[in-house]
């Protein structure tokens, strides 16, 4: 009887944890729609859409990194692995920050002596992404964000921001495969 007792205490919860946890996944057609978003030749008008706040998101971000970047307060190694996120925002090193190439740029905020205290406001889409087409055939997106950058203090500084959403190779697991990605390309 001890025995039954102790199987239905522990293994009850056990078989139950199994078939929640199989409940939560998602369906392999679900699973596979969404991969499809990604790898796709192309973007219909809402994924388009949640790309373009992706870059929005990404700007952000890119701020939050210089705050970290120019701050030092924080370790050495904390402040490097924050610029390599930086720069890693951008779609390559031949990109611009205020007219200076984003490593350059960023490097000039690590050596500062007080921190960086930029915020990106009221980030706008001023021109929506379309679609373009470049020399080898491979279909991209352009598009243009505006935006104030504010330190707190002085008057917001009106800027934009070129964004771009290209196919780039990413690893999952032994594969690798081509997926959209929204990248900074420059910032005015």
């Amino acid at each position: 009887m001890k025995k039954y007792v102790l199987i239905l205490c522990f293994g009850l919860p056990l078989m139950c944890m199994g078939q929640s946890a199989q409940m939560d996944a998602p369906a392999p057609a679900a699973a596979a729609a969404l991969a499809e978003n990604f790898t796709a030749g192309s973007v219909n008008e809402p994924q388009l859409a949640a790309f373009q706040q992706r870059a929005t998101q990404k700007l952000q971000d890119f701020y939050d990194y210089l705050a970290i970047v120019s701050n030092p307060a924080y370790e050495k190694r904390m402040r490097q692995d924050a610029s390599t996120q930086a720069r890693q925002l951008f779609y390559t090193a031949d990109c611009t920050v205020d007219g200076r190439a984003i490593k350059k740029f960023i490097d000039s905020c690590f050596s500062l002596k007080t921190q960086v205290k930029l915020q990106a406001v009221n980030i706008k889409v001023a021109e929506d992404m379309k679609a373009k087409t470049s020399v080898l055939d491979n279909e991209y997106y352009e598009g243009k964000l505006t935006f104030s950058l504010s330190n707190g203090t002085d008057t917001p500084v009106s800027k934009y921001a070129y964004i771009m959403l290209t196919k780039s190779g990413k690893q999952f697991g032994s594969s690798k495969k081509d997926v959209w990605t929204a990248y900074i390309c420059d910032i005015r």
